[in-house]
């Protein structure tokens, strides 16, 4: 090796060779086989890149100031070796000991460049581990969420159904109080020309009566006491006739009033009904509300759970929003 060194110094000056690098366009194999890296690997991979080409790049310009210490120091020996022929020897091996040296230095240098390489695959292997996690937890939150708006939507499609119900007995009960108040109505104007005939009647029979009385009076003092009796108990009679007509006349008039009675009790516990009823109504419009306000958050959830599903923080941030 000795006498062949002359020749290595002759072909190459820095007396070392670079040695190739063990993956092909400086990728890893671990890389290789794992195909296009994840973006959320591109910082680590750049800090490694960078990492990588700030030692190439120290050992770069540490190579180039001992080279150019070398070729110093080459110059000069070659003056020594011009000067003093002896000493070449020596000389010779002093420089293939710096370039063992130097060589160690470099392997040193290739060898931490590889660690980092491994550590990196460390990190790569550990980021797809937390991803495939948040993934999965992320499938399940919105498995969970969709149930939910199922189940949501089932009682908000049974509140507008019953929604639906409440109207329609809103409705018949607004065509049953219409139907009411005509009746009403018409039992009063019967009610009214009931009493206005039977004002008119009692007027009737009592100028029929004293009508009758007159003649009678004027027949007692044309006729006989026999006359006058006859004519008294037929005036009578016809008098209690007339009575026993005016009683059941009185008799129904007191019934429709009653009836009257019955129908104005029967519309205030509609009103009541009714009152209750708007009552519920405010009720389940306000829950119906609610309903909805809660299914839109939900959906809100879903959709944020599904767009930030590729980042475990963004999964973290969803489900706490959700909650």
């Amino acid at each position: 090796p000795r006498l062949s060194f002359p020749g290595r110094l002759a072909c190459c000056p820095c007396r070392c060779r670079p040695r190739p690098s063990p993956w092909p366009c400086g990728r890893s194999m671990a890389q290789a086989a794992l195909g296009p890296e994840p973006s959320e690997l591109q910082p680590l991979r750049s800090l490694v890149t960078q990492l990588g080409k700030r030692v190439a790049r120290e050992k770069a310009d540490s190579l180039k100031v001992q080279n150019h210490r070398l070729l110093a120091h080459n110059q000069e020996l070659k003056g020594a070796i011009a000067d003093i022929g002896s000493h070449q020897t020596d000389v010779y091996v002093y420089i293939h000991e710096k370039l063992d040296e130097y060589s160690d230095q470099i392997a040193a240098y290739e060898q931490r460049v590889a660690e980092l390489e491994a550590e990196a695959e460390s990190l790569r292997s550990d980021r797809d581990r937390d991803i495939a996690k948040g993934r999965e937890d992320a499938k399940q939150e919105i498995l969970r969420l969709t149930q939910e708006v199922d189940s949501l939507q089932d009682e908000l499609a049974r509140v507008q159904e019953f929604q639906t119900q409440r109207e329609e007995v809103f409705a018949e009960l607004d065509a049953v109080r219409a139907a009411l108040k005509q009746e009403q109505r018409g039992r009063e104007e019967d009610r009214v020309s009931m009493e206005r005939t039977k004002i008119a009647e009692k007027q009737r029979l009592k100028d029929e009566m004293l009508r009758r009385v007159q003649e009678a009076k004027e027949s007692i003092l044309a006729d006989t006491v026999q006359q006058l009796n006859d004519t008294t108990k037929r005036t009578l009679a016809e008098n209690e006739q007339m009575t026993t007509e005016l009683a059941y006349q009185s008799r129904e008039v007191e019934k429709l009033i009653d009836y009257v009675g019955k129908l104005e009790a029967k519309s205030d516990e509609l009103r009541r009904q009714l009152s209750l009823q708007k009552g519920e109504n405010d009720a389940l419009t306000r829950r119906n509300h609610a309903l909805e306000q809660m299914v839109r958050a939900l959906h809100r959830a879903a959709r944020s759970k599904a767009s930030g599903a590729g980042s475990p923080r963004a999964a973290g941030e969803a489900a706490a929003g959700a909650a």
